[in-house]
């Protein structure tokens, strides 16, 4: 049996009508090395002065979506990156155990995987088991997932 370290992984990106929604959709889907057109949620929602804000959403609780996720996603990310997410543990963390991360959405439309604190990025939010549950077993956690 595989020792869970996560119980869900979700991810989420939000966008304008007026940017290239297909490459946008295209970028966030190959975040996944399976299809996730059965758990893909997108919706349209009005913003500020009434303009449309797409999202697009995915929800992962099952053990093996979310190793066959993770693992990838976090091989992609430079060395510099993966030390940059263990060092701002605390700030990433929360004390409902989870742990976030945010990619830059223009650079992963170009195909590269950049950490940012802010902006226009893709949010993932690692929802953390740790046993026994305490702050210094989720970094655990966390620091394996990204080895």
């Amino acid at each position: 049996m595989v020792d869970r370290k996560f119980n869900s992984v979700i991810v989420n990106v939000f966008f304008r009508d007026d940017e290239d929604v297909e490459k946008i959709k295209k970028a966030f889907l190959n975040l996944f090395p399976f299809d996730i057109s059965e758990i893909l949620i997108e919706r349209k929602n009005r913003g500020f002065e009434e303009k449309i804000i797409r999202e697009l959403n995915v929800e992962l609780e099952k053990n093996a979506q979310i190793i066959f996720s993770s693992k990838p996603l976090c091989s992609k990310l430079v060395a510099e990156d993966k030390n940059k997410l263990v060092k701002e543990f605390d700030s990433r963390f929360s004390d409902e155990y989870f742990f976030f991360m945010r990619l830059d959405k223009d650079s992963l439309l170009n195909g590269h995987y950049v950490i940012v604190d802010s902006g226009n990025c893709i949010h993932i939010k690692f929802g953390i088991l740790a046993y026994p549950k305490n702050k210094i077993n989720a970094l655990k956690n966390v620091e394996e997932l990204l080895k």
